[in-house]
């Protein structure tokens, strides 16, 4: 009877741990594993609540997801998306966000197969940005590429956003908006290629603009025409409450306590066993 008390003991020891570790669920998810077809019309993924739309036949996939970024513990899965030429495509979560006083978390790998202008600072030939709008399409958010930099602003092409560092052709880039909606202006912080942990500083932040508080259209865009033989690819979009939804792996020392109550119990069993 103790035995099986202990054994009772350890095991909630071990789970009253690691609860505290887990994380929530992800809102919304796509790996964009789809083997044939175009992107428009296609339902996969989780956390939706319609297919996707717009984009015509110029969307289509490739085999193989975008490679894993350094130091970025997010796993890919599935296939990728590749914009052949200036188009955009849209997707509406089946919930709403935006509630004063709430975050979102907003994920997505992105790259850029081309050359750059050396006549004109060296700027790629096309932009690419992960866009979020209200339900009612009156406002937008987009993180990306603004041809030459790293960009946070308001979408529509507006002069309302904030640059950054280079964004350099032939690169995965792992891009995270973490958005605080606040009774007035949001505020808007941008994370690239992060790792595992806590959040840190984010390379870019924007509070210049309200997004509003009923957020639940998605989309990736590019423009202008992109030259031939070059193209957009997008992979393994995220939308969370919780950073680490989006980045975080567990602890080593959560690892670590696992395998010792493991270990325990193994014991304890042994122990138990009628001896012959």
């Amino acid at each position: 009877m103790r035995t099986k008390s202990l054994f009772s003991v350890i095991i909630l020891s071990v789970f009253s741990f690691l609860a505290p570790q887990s994380q929530a669920a992800l809102l919304a998810y796509e790996s964009f594993n789809y083997s044939s077809g175009n992107l428009t019309g296609q339902s996969g993924g989780t956390g939706w609540g319609a297919n996707w739309s717009g984009g015509g036949t110029n969307i289509t996939f490739q085999t193989g997801s975008l490679d894993q970024v350094n130091g970025s513990p997010v796993t890919t899965a599935g296939n990728k998306a590749v914009f052949q030429t200036a188009t955009a495509s849209t997707r509406t979560l089946n919930t709403t966000l935006g509630a004063d006083g709430t975050t979102a978390y907003f994920s997505l790998l992105m790259r850029y197969d081309g050359t750059s202008n050396t006549g004109n600072n060296n700027q790629l030939d096309s932009w690419g940005a992960f866009t979020i709008r209200n339900s009612a399409n009156t406002s937008e958010i987009a993180f990306g590429n603004d041809y030459t930099n790293i960009v946070v602003g308001q979408g529509g092409g507006s002069s309302n956003k904030t640059l950054g560092g280079t964004f350099v052709g032939n690169t995965t880039y792992h891009m995270v908006l973490k958005v605080n909606f606040n009774a007035g202006n949001d505020t808007f912080s941008l994370f690239v290629n992060p790792t595992a942990g806590s959040e840190g500083a984010p390379a870019l932040t924007f509070n210049n603009y309200d997004l509003g508080n009923s957020v639940n259209l998605i989309g990736i865009t590019n423009g202008p025409s992109t030259p031939v033989g070059a193209n957009w690819q997008f992979d393994e979009m995220r939308v969370a409450t919780t950073w680490g939804d989006i980045v975080a792996i567990p602890e080593p020392s959560t690892y670590a306590l696992l395998g010792a109550g493991m270990g325990l119990l193994w014991l304890v069993r042994r122990k138990a066993r009628p001896q012959v």
